[in-house]
This record gives C-alpha cells, structure tokens and sequence, in this order.
C-alpha cells in the first residue's frame, strides 16, 4: 500500500524526531496510508501527532494532554480537527482520555480510526469506500507454553456487531475447554480478552481488520 511522503522539514533527520516518529508508527502509518502527510510535532516540549488533510485543515491526535514520549503510557487518545486559517473549524472528533466519551476504548486504535473515518467521509475528506467499507475480525493468537506466537486466526465480518456477537459466543464457551480468564479489556464495543491454560494463552478479540496482524493486544 502506498504511502503520503514524509513531512519536509529538517527534523526528519534528527534521530530524537525520527525515534519518537517510529514510536507512533502504529498511528501514523495507518494515516499516511490514507494518503495524509503526518508529522510528529513537538510544541513547547510538548508531544502531537499532526495529519495534514486535503482541504487546508488538519487533524491533531494526542493523549489526556501531549503525547508521551514512550507510547506504551498512552491511556487514551484525543483526536481534534483544526484550521489554521479558520478558527470556525474546531471539532473534537474522539476521546478516550480520562474524561473522554470513549474512556472505555482507552488506548485502541480501531475506534480511534472508526470514528475518524466516519468524520472525515462525512465530509468529503477522504474516500468512501474506506469510510464506507470497514471490515472488522474476531482475532484468535495463540501463544504456545514455550512463549512461541502462532500465527493469528481471524474471522472476517462486515459489521462490528456481528463480530462482537461471535466473540460473546467464544468468550462463554472458553472456560468450557479448560481456559481461564485473566484479563478483560474494558471496551464493550471492540471487546477482547486473554486467557490462559496450562502454560498456553489466548488472546481473543474483535479489531478492524486493518490492524488484525498485531501483536499488541491493547493496540489494536
């Protein structure tokens, strides 16, 4: 998939900016995959994550206040858009900050990239058929006991509903095969959990299919 070209200014090649950019790569590929120039920027030692948008406007992604340097201290995200040149544009598109209406997604990046999409079509800032069109997995990753990840199983579903649905099915029927939950994320809408049994885990979960891949069980 192609990509937007990097941002062009000179801290691309200051290693610092680079890290914290790589860092972050798990949100802003996923926006230059759009075909959105992001950068990370830096104001006032302070952390955000800048997308450039078609008509002159763009979006500004950060946590309860500036993003940390260290992404794994996310908690939440607070996405906005903004207009330089046009103060009237000034719209909090998600949180999921402390305070935040999505408080209970906390650090995922599906209803992050959910909502944003559905903003942006709803105003012709992106293509339809991303907005439109946004398939959803039930994600299946074993772990073996010897710590070994297999390869993820994923169950595609056009609607999030439905995936949530099997994942209720699943989540009721695994303590009947000997697995035992310890941990649960707090998300209703994009549920997951892991499990254990024995010295094997399951890490189960509905994500958009987009990010189905990860690793990360609170990132996708």
């Amino acid at each position: 998939m192609s990509l937007a070209p990097m941002p062009d200014h000179r801290r691309i090649n200051d290693p610092y900016w680079l890290r914290l950019f790589e860092n972050y790569s798990h949100i802003i590929r996923p926006l230059r995959e759009r075909g959105f120039v992001t950068d990370f920027e830096t104001c006032g030692g302070a952390y955000y994550i800048h997308a450039a948008l078609p008509d002159g406007s763009h979006l500004s992604i950060a946590s309860d206040e500036a993003l940390p340097s260290n992404p794994h201290d996310v908690k939440g995200w607070r996405v906005c858009r903004h207009h330089d040149d046009n103060p009237t544009i000034s719209d909090l598109i998600y949180d999921s900050t402390f305070a935040g209406s999505d408080l209970l997604n906390s650090q995922l990046r599906s209803p992050l990239f959910a909502a944003v999409d559905a903003y942006l079509l709803a105003r012709g800032l992106t293509e339809p058929w991303r907005a439109a069109f946004q398939p959803v997995a039930l994600r299946f990753q074993h772990i073996t006991a010897d710590g070994t990840p297999r390869s993820p199983v994923l169950r595609p579903y056009v609607e999030r509903e439905y995936a949530a649905q099997a994942y209720d099915v699943h989540h009721q029927s695994l303590p009947e095969d000997g697995w035992h939950r310890i941990y649960i994320h707090p998300s209703r809408e994009w549920p997951r959990s892991v499990w254990m049994r024995g010295d094997a885990l399951l890490h189960l979960g509905v994500t958009a299919a987009e990010f189905a891949t990860s690793t990360d069980t609170d990132r996708g």
